[in-house]
């Protein structure tokens, strides 16, 4: 693959990230808002203010290689799972089966981003964008994390919910 096909998949990437961040960042405050179980609330609160970052590290990038018009990409993906999230809300209302159910979506969503990350991790060490690399790699590690909050919180949410 040349370098100019791989650099323009990777501005794509990066480009739709970005928009997948800035739809993430809109939302989750509506959806911790909604949870009934407290350690998931604090947990998407922290995820949000995360994803602040994660915005601003994309952007930075964007702007590092004169690539600064985040705009042009508009992820689909993100805004489906955030519609998912406006059905569950809702259906559910403010109970442990929407807790239940969030964190099965936060979940989809947090590996839709690692997936995401891990390719443009990879489209960036491919083109010595080694500052690019550092700070997409970051994001990675850090989505990771989160992932394994959410996987923990939800034997717990789900143990609540069954023993009632």
């Amino acid at each position: 693959m040349e370098n100019k096909t791989l650099e323009k998949l990777f501005v794509k990437h990066l480009k739709c990230m970005y928009s997948s961040e800035k739809q993430l960042s809109e939302t989750l405050p509506r959806i911790a808002e909604s949870v009934a179980h407290k350690d998931l609330k604090s947990v998407i609160k922290d995820h949000y203010e995360q994803t602040k970052v994660h915005l601003d590290r994309v952007h930075k990038i964007l702007q590092q290689y004169n690539l600064n018009k985040a705009s042009g990409e508009y992820c689909d993906i993100m805004e489906q799972l955030l519609d998912e999230a406006e059905d569950l809300l809702e259906e559910y209302g403010s109970s442990e089966v929407l807790d239940s159910e969030l964190i099965a979506l936060c979940r989809k969503i947090g590996h839709y981003e690692i997936a995401s990350y891990n390719t443009l991790v990879s489209y960036a060490r491919l083109l010595n964008y080694e500052e690019a690399s550092e700070l997409l790699q970051l994001t990675l590690d850090e989505e990771y994390e989160t992932d394994n909050k959410f996987n923990k919180l939800n034997e717990e949410v789900m143990d609540v919910y069954i023993r009632g």
